[in-house]
């Protein structure tokens, strides 16, 4: 997946109705370096133009969006870009490995408590080096008043859009469990070599 890109404090105009923020000069941009990238838009003196939108269109000196409601006016703020992982559940009917690419809704877990289509957000623990293998985490995550029967979890890019259906696989993993009306909980394991949920040696 792409490197994060961010931009900070370089926003020195808004285009009204189009979603179109002039950053600067910023190369990475350019023919459409950062399309599919989600943006948060921060601190405009108009609130129309704060939000999180995805990103259409980039050149070196602006991005498109999807905010349709900016606007051209009010004090200019702050645009980040970055990179937003979710986790979503499967049943047992769902049929996923390394041929899965994106994050779809065929076969995933009924809405029920806290779980809704998608997923749940997930925090980043900061990546670490052991010995020769650099391993990634991520903070457990419960869904409550919630009644799931998953055999399988997607980890996905939710900024990165790579067709239609949702965001960019990371990693399919066997998740076997169940709640009736109670707590669903994801407990990742240790970040360390023999067992971080992510590795690259």
């Amino acid at each position: 997946h792409r490197r994060a890109r961010t931009v900070r404090n370089a926003t020195s105009a808004v285009a009204a109705g189009t979603g179109v923020y002039t950053v600067g000069s910023v190369a990475s941009g350019a023919n459409n370096g950062w399309a599919g990238l989600v943006f948060v838009m921060a601190g405009f003196g108009t609130a129309a133009n704060n939000g999180t939108f995805l990103c259409t269109a980039s050149s070196a000196t602006t991005v498109t969006t999807t905010n349709v409601n900016s606007a051209n006016s009010g004090a200019m703020g702050t645009v980040v870009s970055g990179h937003a992982f979710k986790l979503a559940l499967y049943t047992a009917a769902a049929t996923m490995g390394k041929a899965t690419t994106n994050y779809a809704t065929t076969n995933e877990c009924s809405d029920s408590g806290t779980y809704a289509a998608g997923g749940a957000a997930l925090t980043s623990v900061t990546p670490a080096l052991d010995t020769d293998t650099a391993v990634c985490d991520f903070a457990d995550i419960s869904f409550t008043a919630a009644t799931l029967a998953a055999a399988g979890a997607l980890i996905y890019n939710s900024s990165v859009v790579a067709n239609a259906t949702g965001g960019a696989g990371v990693v399919v993993l066997t998740c076997v469990g169940s709640s009736t009306l109670g707590t669903f909980t994801i407990t990742c394991p240790a970040p360390a070599a023999a067992t971080a949920i992510l590795r690259i040696a």
